[in-house]
């Protein structure tokens, strides 16, 4: 896997794309100019940043802004619950049977 480095891919080529400039547009929206870092590809084009959802609550909450909850993923009620390895009391009761 290519990392970038806090760079985004360019889409046709694929090498890195360094940010030129950015502008914010509201306070969960930026607009971001591109350019890719490989001469011979040239491109350059425009990305959004939004933000879209909070995991964890600010602790200086912004009241004009109102971002939704990430959905926390659960554990399924399907999934076996492990058993200690060192568990004696169910090897015990394994052997009873």
């Amino acid at each position: 896997m290519k990392r970038y480095g806090g760079r985004v891919p360019c889409p046709h080529c694929g090498e890195a794309a360094k940010t030129r400039s950015s502008r914010g547009i509201s306070a969960t929206y930026r607009e971001t100019h591109l350019q890719c870092q490989n001469l011979e590809c040239g491109w350059i084009g425009v990305a959004s940043v939004i933000i879209e959802r909070t995991i964890v609550q600010s602790a200086n909450p912004n009241q004009r802004i109102s971002l939704p909850m990430a959905v926390t993923r659960r554990k399924s009620d399907k999934a076996p619950t492990p058993t200690s390895a060192n568990d004696d009391a169910v090897e015990a009761a394994a052997e009873a049977l």
